[in-house]
């Protein structure tokens, strides 16, 4: 049987899981994780590493850039781990 994918969720400038909360909780059984940072982490390039060291070896994911986290998302896009199947 396959696993379903893999949502990851990057948050906007206050880096943190509690706006994607209602999201989580409609999302039900599907893994969704959060990537987060501290609000005055605001270096793409340092973000960019760290978005893509959490979505290393997960397989099939689709990655969502919340406001701040649009231009990681895209930037993740542009030179995708494998297993990147979308970006939202």
């Amino acid at each position: 049987m396959t696993r379903p994918p893999t949502l990851v969720l990057l948050p906007g400038l206050d880096g943190s899981a509690v706006l994607f909360g209602p999201l989580r909780r409609a999302l039900g059984d599907l893994d969704a994780r959060v990537v987060e940072y501290a609000p005055h982490e605001c270096d793409y390039a340092g973000l960019l590493a760290r978005v893509r060291e959490a979505c290393a070896g997960l397989g099939d994911h689709f990655v969502l850039g919340w406001s701040f986290s649009g231009p990681l998302a895209i930037a993740l896009a542009a030179s995708p781990l494998p297993g990147l199947r979308g970006v939202i």
